[in-house]
This record gives C-alpha cells, sequence and structure tokens, in this order.
C-alpha cells in the first residue's frame, strides 16, 4: 500500500501528469467550442433564411451593408494583430543582433526508479 500511494502522490505531482491534464482540459474545451460554433452557425443560417424570405426586395442591400462593416471591423482587429505581432518580431531579432539569446524555459522533469521512494530530478533548457 506504501508504495502505491508514493507512486500515486508522485503522479499528481509530477510535471508530465499535470501537462498531459492541461492538455486534456484543452482539447475539451476545444470540441465544447466547436461544437457552439457550429450551433450558433445553425442558428445565424435560419435567421438568415427567415430574414430573406420577411425582407424579400430590400434583404440584399442589408447584407452588402452588414457584409461592408464586418469586413472593415475585421480588417482593424487584424491590422492590430499583425502590428503587435510585427513588434514582437522585431524585439527578438534586435535581441538576437544585441548579442542577447532569447529567454529560455527551464522544465523540472522528474525521473520515477520503480526500485527506490525518491524522485531525481533533472533540468532541461526549452528553446
Amino acid at each position: 500500500m506504501q508504495q502505491y500511494a508514493d507512486i500515486y502522490s508522485l503522479q499528481s505531482h509530477s510535471t508530465c501528469f499535470r501537462v498531459s491534464q492541461h492538455q486534456y482540459r484543452i482539447n475539451q474545451e476545444i470540441k465544447f467550442l466547436y461544437t457552439t460554433k457550429i450551433k450558433l452557425n445553425e442558428q445565424l443560417f435560419k435567421r438568415h433564411l427567415k430574414c430573406a424570405d420577411k425582407w424579400q426586395s430590400i434583404w440584399p442591400i442589408i447584407i452588402q451593408s452588414i457584409d461592408c462593416k464586418l469586413t472593415k471591423e475585421m480588417e482593424t482587429h487584424y491590422n492590430n494583430l499583425n502590428r503587435k505581432l510585427d513588434k514582437l518580431q522585431r524585439e527578438k531579432t534586435n535581441q538576437e543582433k544585441n548579442g542577447h539569446p532569447p529567454p529560455t524555459h527551464t522544465i523540472l522533469h522528474q525521473d520515477v526508479q520503480p526500485n527506490k521512494h525518491k524522485t531525481l530530478s533533472r533540468r532541461i533548457s526549452v528553446t
């Protein structure tokens, strides 16, 4: 029983276990958001058909107006994102030119040995 408790506690606190739990949660959230997107698209399509039926002669003008406004909004949003990305890329290249390497992240890995009740740690540098 003691060995099982040690292994269980190591699993729940190990970095690999936490990372896999995090990845599982992210995958579940992606599935949820995808199904929500599909439902919203179906609702939008149904409402589009109802509006087209109700305002038969004016509907093409309304759709064109909506499309123009959405296009402008998307352009400003994507321009802001592109500016932020360009700024980050310039900062990275400036750091490399100035002799400063990009920051590295250290991940702590634990090696569990089946015969002993202790863990050995080693650090791996990730760039």
